[in-house]
């Protein structure tokens, strides 16, 4: 495996004390249901691993819940103990695999923790592997739009609840079984799920290159009760005649529109030469996206173009390498970004939803996955961090050695750093850094890729940066704020002459609140409210 990589990219954060946040903290918490699914490829002896990386401050427990066969009710419970600022992880049996069959199991695992954690899934054997991060209990909806996938698609929903009536609707251009039941485009049908039952829908055998372009984007699925939802391919096929071939699998936890955005900034991938895919899904009608391309080293777009969808439509093209996008919306929009040779996927996190990190109270703190026992492993950190704090970040204590790309007229700069094997810690000596962070891995050798947005540490406690202040206190009010702190500083200020600003013209608490948020991401904010984009 002469060609392993990870690569992490970087999207930094800040808290301190307040408003509870909708990002971050949403996807920290102590009960969580996850799936593990199957592979394209299921040999005889599988080598096949699945594991839990589960991180906590706090020193307590996790009991990891699942059965071990479809034939008893007997119950495994998995004792892991936490220790204060490390990630362990945790090795879990195969049998808890899903297969590529449509119904319902009860493979759903159940995690609960006595103090809040973070956590991600690996599932991994020669040829494949796949990471995502789970959403605890508290941030689940009962209203989900599918992304689907360019073909292989599948779709899962997993109860955490008793007696949760949930209703599928189905949107697709080829037909699935399910319980000997045709299922195809405008199907409407109804489940019930009980606590760590799992409906899946498959196609039960894969197409290697993705000639039916078998998708479920714009799929939706409503509920009685909150649940998880769970979507993607069992073999992604991306390739083309410059990308080359590959098949891996790409499942990711979907999560509910409340947690999407509207404003992107998207990096391009380390550690390969073939571009990526972007794939943006809307979440209300009438939505007007516009995308600016740039090329690295570059203040003129490349590229600038717009389009209109409605709920549930989908968006999906190819961009070279040394590119990154700005990609602003009228409304909240879901994006996904793929690596093309050996597919893999990873949630792009929305701008307006970047916390800030600093050197006491928020960090990151991510691993990367584990290894194939054969060959040389490369790792990678992509970082987006507020132009103004560059010199600031440091990686495991010490400051990055990155050549940075700015990006116009939104104060954040784009750069990439090697890293070694294994867990990393991220903060910032300047204070409120925004950004936030994706890892990702491939290896070219065995052939198989894996990425995850990673989660900043930043608790309830934290003040929050991450929560999105336009739905606090709507856009008009929020682009008032911003005017007022625009005609006292202009375009030019500091962090710290905006916050100084702000504090001073902000009459209460709650919108004092406003200003360590925007000040950080001032020019994204003057973009926005002052420019008006898009």
């Amino acid at each position: 495996m002469p060609g392993l990589f990870y690569s992490v990219v970087l999207i930094l954060i800040h808290c301190s004390g307040g408003v509870q946040p909708l990002s971050d903290y949403e996807y920290q918490g102590e009960d969580f249901m996850v799936v593990f699914f199957a592979e394209f490829n299921q040999p005889s002896n599988p080598d096949k691993f699945n594991f839990l990386y589960i991180h906590s401050e706090k020193e307590g427990t996790c009991v990891l819940d699942y059965k071990v066969s479809r034939y008893s009710r007997a119950r495994i419970k998995q004792h892991e103990i936490l220790h204060p600022g490390r990630t362990i992880r945790a090795a879990l049996p195969e049998v808890i695999q899903e297969s590529l069959h449509s119904q319902i199991t009860q493979k759903g695992v159940h995690v609960h923790c006595t103090v809040p954690v973070i956590l991600y899934t690996l599932s991994r054997k020669q040829g494949t592997s796949n990471v995502y991060h789970g959403i605890p209990y508290k941030s689940l909806g009962t209203d989900y739009l599918i992304p689907g996938a360019l073909n292989n698609a599948l779709l899962a929903a997993a109860g955490v609840d008793a007696n949760t009536v949930i209703n599928v609707h189905i949107k697709t251009k080829c037909t699935y079984m399910y319980r000997n039941t045709t299922v195809k485009d405008g199907r409407k049908f109804t489940i019930t799920l009980d606590k760590g039952d799992v409906f899946q829908l498959s196609r039960e055998y894969v197409d290697y290159f993705g000639d039916q372009q078998c998708d479920l984007a714009g799929s939706y699925l409503t509920g009685s009760k909150p649940f998880a939802v769970f979507a993607g391919a069992s073999c992604l096929f991306l390739a083309n005649s410059t990308t080359g071939n590959g098949c891996d699998e790409g499942v990711i936890q979907v999560p509910p529109p409340t947690l999407w955005g509207k404003d992107f900034l998207v990096s391009d991938m380390a550690g390969q030469t073939n571009g990526y895919r972007l794939r943006i899904v809307a979440s209300e009608d009438n939505t007007t996206t516009r995308i600016h391309e740039y090329d690295y080293g570059s203040f003129a777009t490349s590229r600038d173009v717009h389009f209109a969808l409605n709920k549930g439509d989908v968006h999906t093209e190819m961009y070279k390498r040394n590119t990154y996008l700005v990609i602003e919306n009228t409304k909240p929009v879901f994006i996904m970004q793929y690596l093309t040779s050996d597919p893999m996927t990873v949630i792009v996190t929305p701008i307006d939803r970047f916390p800030t990190i600093d050197a006491n109270t928020s960090h990151y703190i991510f691993a990367t996955m584990e290894a194939n026992k054969s060959g040389s492993e490369e790792m990678y950190v992509s970082l987006i961090v507020g132009t103004n704090n560059t010199d600031g970040v440091r990686l495991d204590g010490k400051p990055v050695a990155v050549s940075w790309a700015h990006v116009p007229l939104l104060g954040f700069s784009v750069g990439h750093l090697n890293v070694s094997y294994g867990s990393h810690l991220l903060n910032s000596v300047s204070p409120h850094t925004p950004g936030a962070v994706q890892v990702y891995g491939m290896s070219t050798r065995q052939g198989e890729a894996w990425g995850y947005s990673a989660i900043s540490t930043c608790s309830v406690n934290c003040e929050d940066l991450s929560t999105d202040v336009g739905h606090l206190f709507g856009d008009s009010a929020l682009g008032y704020y911003v005017n007022q702190i625009f005609n006292v500083v202009g375009s030019d200020a500091s962090a710290s002459q905006c916050l100084g600003t702000c504090d001073s013209l902000m009459n209460s608490a709650l919108t004092k609140s406003i200003c360590p948020k925007i000040c950080p991401s001032f020019t994204f904010y003057i973009r926005k409210y002052i420019y008006k984009s898009p």
